[in-house]
């Protein structure tokens, strides 16, 4: 490989570290959105016009916050996994990221970067287990 490109194990340490930032971030807007739905002032003016879509809204955020929370330990669980040269917790991790991206379809880089470096993660844990034989 060029001294431009980065290696295998280059991509991995990104997209664990990419996991563990996306879901600080997406949980921390998802806590933001749910402070203001729970504001009563907000309530009130809103249950007036929108009383289902609020409640829809509402159940819709809490679950997105749970996801980016799997999502989070998924990637401290995939960067351990990395670091230590453990295969079976690195995988367990690799398929507990899949879970909260593909949720969040709508933002279509994160989910392009999601799948692009799962194949990356899928090639370095093949390495990983022909390496530990």
């Amino acid at each position: 490989m060029g001294s431009s490109q980065c290696d295998l194990a280059g991509k991995v340490r990104f997209f664990c570290i990419w996991t563990m930032v996306t879901a600080v971030i997406f949980g921390l807007l998802c806590g933001l959105i749910l402070s203001i739905y729970t504001s009563k002032l907000f309530v009130r003016i809103m249950s007036i016009f929108y009383a289902k879509e609020l409640r829809r809204v509402f159940v819709a955020t809490l679950v997105l916050l749970v996801l980016n929370c799997v999502h989070l330990l998924a990637g401290v669980v995939m960067f351990v996994g990395f670091v230590k040269d453990i295969s079976w917790m690195f995988l367990a991790g690799l398929v507990l990221t899949s879970i909260c991206p593909y949720f969040e379809f709508f933002l279509l880089i994160p989910t392009a970067i999601q799948i692009l470096y799962t194949f990356y993660s899928c090639l370095y844990y093949k390495q990983m287990r022909r390496e530990n034989k």
